[in-house]
């Protein structure tokens, strides 16, 4: 499922293996809810437009204008390190 955050920049950092995230242009989706509490928006029915895989070492950098879909990995559990920075 697509997500996106309005308030904060959303850095992601696989720690063990591999991840693939869903990306989307946010003009490009359908509107959905916001919850202010929890800076977030989820599209259920946003249609992924690309796919990236993060290596072990590597990082990706989510906007606000970027949804993405998160945690695409062929292993059940996974740990990874996402720092949020506000976005002035």
């Amino acid at each position: 499922v697509l997500e996106s955050h309005q308030q904060m920049i959303d850095i992601q950092i696989p720690l063990q293996q591999p991840e693939t995230f869903g990306l989307a242009s946010l003009a490009s989706l359908p509107s959905a809810d916001y919850s202010v509490e929890k800076d977030l928006s989820f599209y259920h029915n946003g249609q992924v437009q690309h796919y990236i895989t993060c290596p072990v070492g590597g990082f990706l950098i989510f906007f606000p204008q970027d949804a993405h879909a998160p945690c695409i990995s062929q292993y059940t559990t996974f740990k990874k390190a996402i720092f949020k920075v506000r976005n002035m």
